[in-house]
């Protein structure tokens, strides 16, 4: 029910965030309740007695909310308006469904993986392994997120183009060399 109703409010985030910082924001958020469920889990097997453990209890269900919370109104939105703007025309629709094909490829691997990892990694090692992904996730954004907000997509697209010819005589001029 959180998620629904969260991802029905994900507009009025849009609208209201930058969406560089809006990612960051969730990402941030969804790596700081991963760290806090894998700190509570890493407590609860190795200090099973220490006397706050179940005064905290509720922590790993705030924590799983926390991320929800942070999935539905930052990060999916985000990604998924960035996906129709990073195409060129032509594209795009092909494009959007191979990368949504990956993303679900990948999702399956990590399932399919789960339990070696748990094995490898315990299962707090896991949730720390997962937050530090998010932030190199939130890393990688920060430079790679564009503003493109009250730009139609043909001004999107003339920008990238832009870039690439940029891109283009960079390689030109270092290959002369």
């Amino acid at each position: 029910m959180v998620q629904i109703l969260l991802t029905g409010m994900a507009p009025y985030f849009m609208h209201k965030f930058h969406p560089k910082i809006l990612f960051i924001l969730a990402n941030l958020s969804t790596a700081f309740g991963l760290v806090l469920i894998g700190t509570f889990i890493f407590l609860q097997k190795y200090y099973p007695f220490l006397p706050f453990l179940d005064t905290f209890s509720f922590v790993p269900m705030a924590s799983v909310v926390i991320t929800v919370v942070a999935r539905s109104i930052g990060i999916l939105p985000v990604l998924h308006s960035l996906m129709s703007e990073v195409f060129p025309t032509e594209i795009r629709t092909e494009s959007i469904g191979i990368v949504t094909a990956f993303s679900v490829a990948s999702g399956a691997v990590c399932m399919k993986f789960f339990p070696e990892m748990k094995n490898l990694m315990t299962m707090h090692g896991l949730f720390f392994f997962y937050g530090a992904s998010c932030i190199v996730s939130c890393l990688w954004r920060l430079k790679t997120i564009p503003d493109n907000r009250g730009k139609s997509l043909i001004k999107v697209e003339e920008m990238y183009e832009k870039k690439m010819d940029q891109e283009k005589k960079t390689e030109k001029s270092v290959k002369s060399y």
